[in-house]
């Protein structure tokens, strides 16, 4: 049953009934099943004290929810579209697209070809979590090192990102750090790469989720 069914049928007295123990249909992704309404009934089936009962349903209500849904359709387009771009391609860190075939990703990019895009911000941040591993095993084991190779002078001010995430984490820059940092780092780098309100989109449980996608044992 579409959102707009649901509502109409609350404001004009549609089916209603307890509710039972068992999860419904729709809280599982399936379609909604429903039998046959008594007003989509042929009118012969309907003794004639009965159909002159029924609710009327107005189409001025359904079509102005309808104005309105579009309407906010509409906001929300507009919203992701002018969106950071990690934001845009569920990439929190803005990685780039070296040919990693990343769980998760999309076949096409949805902006920016030369990054990465995930189908869900868990799953870019499982694979900002991995890189930032990578790297850790490979001896690069404080922000300054790991930053330098991440995000390359020839491409970026380095020294603002490393600052920043330093900033944002309390970190000193060549402090030895360890896995147990990597949450509040990759949180550094998401506020640096997408601004502050990028964390209200990347939200400390997706980082969690991720992290975890990434590190089961590691991180629970």
């Amino acid at each position: 049953m579409s959102l707009i069914k649901m509502i109409t049928q609350g404001l004009t007295g549609g089916t209603g009934g307890s509710q039972s123990n068992q999860p419904q249909p729709w809280q599982s992704g399936m379609e909604e099943q429903h039998a046959p309404m008594i007003e989509g009934l042929m009118p012969k089936e309907i003794p004639a004290q009965t159909a002159a009962a029924l609710p009327h349903k107005s189409n001025k209500t359904v079509d102005y929810l309808d104005s309105l849904f579009n309407q906010m359709n509409g906001i929300r387009s507009s919203i992701t579209k002018h969106a950071p771009l990690n934001q845009q391609n569920n990439n929190p860190g803005n990685i780039k697209d070296f040919g990693t075939p990343w769980d998760g990703m999309n076949n096409k990019p949805k902006t920016d070809g030369s990054f990465v895009s995930f189908q869900t911000p868990e799953m870019g941040v499982r694979a900002l979590t991995k890189d930032l591993t990578t790297k850790m095993n490979r001896g690069l084991t404080d922000i300054n090192q790991i930053l330098n190779v991440y995000a390359p002078s020839s491409e970026n001010d380095t020294q603002s990102y490393i600052n920043s995430v330093s900033e944002s984490t309390g970190l000193l820059p060549d402090q030895e750090i360890t896995s147990d940092d990597f949450f509040h780092i990759i949180k550094g780098m998401i506020k640096h790469e997408g601004g502050p309100a990028s964390l209200n989109y990347f939200t400390d449980d997706i980082i969690n989720k991720g992290m975890n996608l990434a590190y089961p044992d590691i991180y629970k």
